[in-house]
């Protein structure tokens, strides 16, 4: 798979004709009732002002799963999935040339590409909540930092979708964190903190430019949804971890 389904990706369906996640990952408790010696995080504790957030598995989750293919599985199954993760492959990288690639390598109709590359976005819509621990810490003069192919309007409506507000400003390229040309900018070191999920976009290149980092690594499936994943109830998994990702408790 390519590097960016490593660091990003999606995922893909079995229907075509649904862009919508699985039925068991649609609906997950957003308030739920706190269980035996468990607390309630606090809000209190928000970033500093100029804190920079990576947006993927960090602020904002797929109900399909950790495992971004699964998304793509979703909108066409394991064919499309194949030559999805190909045409990204060979494509320059933005969301359009990515379909571009996919028209080429594919021959398909204009017609029936641009209806995938929509039921995709579509999907990628329904499928986003909140990972509300770090969204409640996300201040409105933060800002947003995604290494994805998606365009910087993509992930603002993605953003909004999960409860940032507009005054949070957002910065997009295909692999400027990753590479380290991001932290080598003026604008990087604007930020008194960055928060992420990747141990070499989010927290090594930074600090290896002078930044202050915070590895986020709660967005990663726990045990026991890796094991329900691995029984091959991905679906479960999937659910388990957007409604613990969206309930923000934790042990005494």
């Amino acid at each position: 798979a390519p590097r960016a389904a490593a660091r990003r990706g999606l995922g893909p369906d079995h229907d075509p004709r649904q862009a919508r996640p699985p039925s068991g990952c649609q609906q997950v408790v957003r308030h739920a009732r706190r269980p035996g010696r468990l607390r309630r995080l606090s809000r209190r504790g928000r970033g500093p002002a100029g804190t920079s957030w990576d947006c993927f598995d960090t602020l904002s989750g797929r109900a399909t799963g950790h495992e971004p293919w699964r998304l793509v599985d979703h909108v066409g199954g394991e064919e499309y999935r194949r030559v999805r993760q190909l045409a990204e492959a060979r494509s320059d990288k933005p969301w359009p040339g990515i379909f571009r690639a996919l028209e080429a390598l594919t021959g398909w109709p204009a017609a029936r590409v641009a209806e995938l590359r929509e039921r995709e976005w579509q999907a990628e819509l329904v499928a986003a909540f909140p990972i509300v621990e770090n969204v409640r810490r996300v201040s409105p003069g933060d800002r947003i930092v995604s290494d994805t192919y998606f365009s910087t309007a993509q992930v603002r409506e993605l953003a909004g979708r999960i409860g940032i507000p507009r005054s949070v400003e957002i910065v997009t390229s295909w692999d400027g964190k990753h590479s380290g040309a991001w932290w080598a900018k003026p604008e990087a070191a604007a930020a008194d903190l960055h928060v992420g999920d990747n141990h070499r976009s989010d927290y090594l290149q930074p600090r290896r430019a002078g930044r202050k980092a915070e590895a986020y690594a709660r967005g990663r499936p726990t045990r026991d949804e890796e094991s329900v994943a691995e029984g091959g109830r991905w679906e479960v998994a999937a659910a388990m971890r957007a409604a613990r990702l969206q309930n923000i408790y934790a042990a005494d």
